[in-house]
């Protein structure tokens, strides 16, 4: 049963690269819709969103523009 789990995971993360490849791009869609549960569960997933969702962004990146602007809270 373990098996059949992760090939189906497999087989999910590699359609789901291939709807990237092809220029899907909603990626708030990808990360909500309940059908994905099991492959948003997978280590693999985030790794796979964050090579073409070019609208993530690190929070440290963030506040690091943030500072050269002095737009951060000074506590």
């Amino acid at each position: 049963m373990v098996s059949w789990k992760l090939c189906q995971v497999k087989a999910g993360l590699s359609a789901l690269e291939d709807a990237l490849l092809a220029g899907y791009e909603d990626f708030k869609r990808v990360r909500t819709d309940p059908d994905l549960e099991n492959l948003r569960a997978s280590e693999e997933f985030d790794v796979l969103l964050k090579r073409f969702d070019e609208s993530f962004i690190n929070e440290n990146a963030i506040n690091a523009i943030k500072s050269l602007f002095g737009l951060l809270d000074k506590k």
